[in-house]
């Protein structure tokens, strides 16, 4: 049985409230709803409790799904979403303090200077531990850009931000990322 066939009779008995087919829902898809979730948040119960909420939304809106199309991306998708939502609800992203324009320049024409042999040798696993060490604002513009696939704009209209400060939180989470590995793997002479 194709697994698209499978989701879809899945969803199908969701919607009618089919506990058994709810629960197996959960365990096929939560493994990739904690994969985004560990993106955005660095502590693991952080991450499962946002995968949960995210499962949650996903039961919630199961009736605006269209069973003809593939249920993993939008399951992830709502995912991001639940990401973006818990950090507007947090208040230290509230509290945290926004360089304007004039305090620091930014370089709009940043490069990435890291060898990709150097990216290759590094484990998911290790890129996952560096990525848990940026700053939460850094992090999830990072993530939105790079993995998502999320223009400066929309990333800007979804978290509430300028456009400039989006740019500005990727070019901070690239350097900081790149002093990291800097740092881990003395990477001086390829960098």
């Amino acid at each position: 049985m194709k697994e698209k066939n499978t989701f879809k009779e899945l969803v199908v008995e969701c919607l009618k409230n089919n506990r058994r087919a709810q629960a197996a829902l959960y365990e096929q898809c939560f493994p990739a709803l904690m994969k985004v979730c560990r993106r955005y948040r660095r502590q693991d119960e952080d991450a499962r409790s946002l995968a949960n909420a995210s499962y949650l939304k996903i039961l919630l809106n199961l009736d605006k799904y269209d069973v003809e199309q593939p249920f993993l991306p939008w399951a992830m998708t709502v995912a991001v979403r639940a990401c973006i939502d818990e950090l507007r609800k947090n208040r230290n992203y509230n509290e945290q303090i926004l360089l304007s324009d004039e305090e620091r320049p930014f370089r709009d024409d940043f490069k990435d200077s890291i060898s990709n042999d150097v990216l290759e040798t590094i484990s998911s696993e290790e890129v996952d531990l560096i990525m848990n060490e940026l700053p939460d604002r850094q992090k999830m513009v990072f993530n939105l850009f790079e993995f998502e696939g999320y223009k400066h704009e929309e990333i800007a209209e979804m978290l509430e931000i300028s456009v400039r400060t989006s740019k500005r939180l990727l070019h901070m989470a690239r350097e900081t990322l790149r002093q990291m590995l800097i740092r881990r793997y003395d990477l001086k002479d390829v960098i």
